[in-house]
Formats: C-alpha cells, structure tokens, sequence
C-alpha cells in the first residue's frame, strides 16, 4: 500500500475528494463523507470536520499536532494565506484578492484599518456557495470564524482569521474554531526542510533552531512566551550563544551582520539573562548585528527562537 501522503497526492491528482487509499472500499468510500477533504488547486488537505467550540492558538495547535487522520502525522493550525484558499463567492478575500492581510504582505491592524476599498469585509453575509457560507460544498461544520496562526508581531493584536459567514477576514480576539491543514507537497523528496519552513520563521540546519525572520523593531523585551508565530508556542529568548550563533562574518544586503534568511532590522539585541521584567534600560551583554560584535550595553531589541528537536 501506498504512503498515505502519496495516496492523497494522487487522489489530489484524479480530480477527487475522498481519499480511497486508507478506505478498505474504495468505491464506496465516494459516497462517505471522510474526515478530510483535498483542495485541487492549493495541494492542501482540510479537516473536514473541525472544532466546534473557540480554543486558544496554543490548544489549537496542539490539536492539530494530535491528529492522525489517515495515519498522517503532520496536521496544523493554518496560516491567514492559507485559510483564505478556502475563500469561495468572495473575490475581495479569496486567496488572490486585494484584501492586504497575508504572510509577505501584511499583518498588522493598522493594514486592515486603511483598507482603501473595505476589501478585507468580505461579502453579503450567508450569501456563499455552500448554503450561505463562503467556502468550497465539500466541507463541514459551522459556519463563522475560524483561526489562522498568524498574528501581527505589535503587542497586543491577537491572530488571524477568516468568517465565513461573511469571508471577513479579521483579528480573532485570542480564541475561535479551527480547521487543521496539511500541506501535501511535504511529500516531494526533492524539497529539504529548510524550504519547508513556515512563513515568518527559518530553522537553521546546523542547530535545528527556529527563528523569527523578522522581529518587531520595537524598545523593551518582546515577551516570547506570547508569540505563536506559525502556530507555535514554545518560543522564547535566545542565550547570547545562541544569538552569536546566527552572526555572520558578510552583511546582508540591509547591512546586518546576521544570517541572510532574516530579514528584520539589525541593532542591540537582547539574550535570555535579561530581566525577565522586560527592563530596556540595564546593561547586559547584547549582540550588535549593525556591526557583528558582542558588547555590554542596553539592548533594546529581541528576536525569539524555538527549539525543533
């Protein structure tokens, strides 16, 4: 039997919705609703059946993690883009829409308040193609917001995601349904796991740390115990070893002494032995990435990072 990653693929590939490879009869299977559906166009697999109560991203996303539809191992809390592939009868926040909020476009509220054209309000409410709700027949459950992983990095805004009663895209207040994904074209074994790191973040192949690709460029210690970029909740300040682990020797081309896959504003830069009460303003030993050396000084800024293994 086939890896059951390779069965969606190739079900993906026929056109279908069911999955045949892990049913013993496959011809009946078409006329089952399965606990996940294929997305043709975006590789992506859904819970077809999502959650039906508001849960924090944390508990999200260890929700995800635990499920083994299929036998599959790799299940998690979807980011905002992807989400909005989901988007059906709304052109404003469908994936290609002019709707600004997007990993590699924008994530903070102030994108979403000056919206020119109100495009991230979506459409009449209950006027989708799936009785009233503006996502693909194929899907279950109850028609409202759902959570995405992705949060803008100013403190206080809270995660991405989309209602589908009206595909308005907005901030979820902290706490909503969620329908897990998988990405199915993790089964190419042409692509490496640094290509499959997940927007916002780069993983670095000789420490298997995560990291942010862009930290806020804000005074005061960013409380990483709050991030849950990617939808992961076990980010934290890096040790000063740790920071001197990601300096490079060449610059990027914003003149940071760091690694080229992040892409932030480079300054002083806090390590983890710094008051935890987030003091800006006592000395410590820092990490200057505008001129790649270690100092003792005030270090305004942090960048957080997670271990993977």
């Amino acid at each position: 039997m086939k890896s059951w990653k390779s069965c969606l693929l190739t079900v993906a590939a026929a056109g279908l919705v069911q999955l045949c490879c892990v049913v013993p009869v496959c011809a009946q299977s078409l006329k089952v609703d399965t606990p996940f559906w294929i997305d043709r166009e975006s590789k992506l697999g859904w819970e077809r059946f999502p959650t039906g109560t508001s849960i924090t991203p944390g508990t999200a996303q260890k929700y995800c993690e635990s499920l083994t539809l299929g036998g599959g191992e790799t299940w998690r809390l979807p980011t905002i883009a992807e989400l909005r592939t989901l988007v059906r009868g709304c052109d404003y926040t469908s994936a290609k829409g002019p709707c600004n909020i997007a990993e590699g476009r924008c994530l903070e509220r102030s994108c979403w308040d000056w919206e020119p054209d109100g495009s991230c309000m979506g459409c009449n409410p209950h006027h989708g193609p799936a009785g009233g709700c503006y996502w693909p027949v194929e899907l279950r459950g109850e028609c409202g917001e759902y959570l995405s992983a992705s949060r803008s990095k100013l403190v206080g805004e809270s995660e991405w995601g989309v209602d589908f009663s009206t595909a308005w895209v907005e901030q979820t207040g902290g706490k909503a349904p969620v329908r897990c994904v998988i990405s199915l074209s993790e089964e190419k074994k042409s692509e490496t796991k640094e290509n499959r790191d997940p927007a916002g973040t780069w993983t670095d192949p000789k420490t298997k740390l995560m990291w942010q690709t862009d930290p806020p460029n804000e005074m005061g210690v960013q409380n990483c115990k709050d991030v849950r970029l990617a939808g992961f909740s076990n980010w934290r300040l890096p040790t000063i070893k740790e920071l001197k682990g990601i300096m490079r020797k060449t610059p990027t081309e914003n003149g940071c002494m760091w690694a080229k896959e992040i892409t932030g504003d480079c300054g002083e830069f806090f390590d983890s032995a710094t008051s935890s009460s987030g003091e800006s303003f006592g000395h410590t030993l820092v990490v200057d990435f505008g001129e790649g050396v270690v100092i003792e000084d005030f270090g305004p800024l942090s960048i957080c990072v997670r271990n993977t293994k």
